[in-house]
């Protein structure tokens, strides 16, 4: 069995409040926002952007520096899990005999013109190069980006015919 982590960039103690203080004056600003919006007579689009605002704010910080994945090749399988706090959940399941291709994302869409990417489990702030993953599901082929360690890459590389 082979498992990897894949984590991102981690904020210092400065960094941290500078985001923090950021994220405050954005919505502290889009309040500012809902209340005008309010005094004109409109108040629903006011408290929808700031919900808005708010939600995007929260996808982002998951996003970017809350989102980890664990890559393991077992039992003749490739399993993808996204990893939050300490709760993971199975994201893609690729049997290794489907995996067809491992490369970039431009030679993969050269050689499977007609896939689309339909995964990415890449983290930013990491410095493990993406890699694109052509393999078979349900029929047709399709794209998944992720960040394979030298082990993981020379593992399924390994499987590929």
């Amino acid at each position: 069995m082979i498992t990897q982590n894949v984590k991102g960039k981690k904020l210092g103690a400065v960094e941290g409040i500078l985001l923090i203080v950021a994220i405050a004056a954005g919505l502290f600003a889009a309040a500012l926002a809902a209340s005008f919006f309010a005094r004109k007579g409109n108040a629903v689009w006011g408290q929808l952007g700031v919900w808005l605002l708010a939600g995007l704010c929260a996808f982002w910080l998951m996003k970017t520096l809350l989102a980890e994945y664990q890559y393991t090749i077992a039992s003749g399988k490739f399993y993808i899990e996204r990893v939050f706090g300490g709760h993971s959940r199975v994201m893609l399941e690729v049997a290794l005999e489907d995996v067809l291709f491992i490369g970039g994302d431009k030679e993969a869409a050269g050689r499977y013109p007609d896939s689309r990417i339909e995964a990415n489990a890449t983290v930013s702030g990491s410095e493990i190069q993406k890699k694109c993953m052509a393999y078979r599901a349900g029929g047709k082929v399709c794209l998944m980006l992720f960040q394979p360690d030298a082990a993981v890459e020379k593992a399924l590389e390994g499987r590929l015919s």
